[in-house]
Formats: C-alpha cells, sequence, structure tokens
C-alpha cells in the first residue's frame, strides 16, 4: 500500500487555515511513497515530509508555523497547527 492511501479521507474539522494545504502537499508528496515497514520508519518519513514543508520540526517548541504559500485569506491564513 503507498502512503497517499493515508490522506484519502480527510479529516472532518482542521486546525488552522493552512492545514488543508499541508494535508494536500502531504498527501502528493506521498503518492510516490511506499508505507514504511516499521513504527519507526513510518514516524520518521512523516516528520521529516512535515519539516520539509512547513520547515519546522513537530516536536519543537512551537505550537503553530506561518507558511506563506498556505495563505489564502481568513484569520488564520498561513498558519498550521503543528499539534494537529
Amino acid at each position: 500500500m503507498g502512503l497517499s492511501a493515508l490522506f484519502e479521507q480527510r479529516p472532518a474539522t482542521w486546525g488552522l487555515r493552512g492545514d488543508p494545504f499541508l494535508w494536500d502537499e502531504l498527501k502528493h508528496k506521498a503518492s510516490t511513497l511506499d508505507l514504511p515497514l516499521s513504527e519507526i520508519a513510518f514516524r520518521e518519513l512523516l516528520e521529516t515530509l512535515i519539516k520539509e514543508s512547513t520547515g519546522c520540526e513537530i516536536l519543537g517548541d512551537q505550537e503553530t508555523v506561518y507558511v506563506e504559500r498556505f495563505a489564502h485569506g481568513g484569520m488564520s491564513s498561513g498558519q498550521v497547527s503543528l499539534e494537529f
């Protein structure tokens, strides 16, 4: 199974306005990747993809990060919830 299958069903709610754009970007990046065989490898791959997309570690001190290309209007436009 490909990694992108995990992104087929979108969440019913989002943390911030940038989250759906991050989701879509991760789905696109995952389209050429296989699902890792171990939980550790999966976590490392997902963390790497998120860092490539946001420029930020998900386990850092930040709760949100601004990603300009995800800014499409609204109060939290471009903001991504790293906790979400």
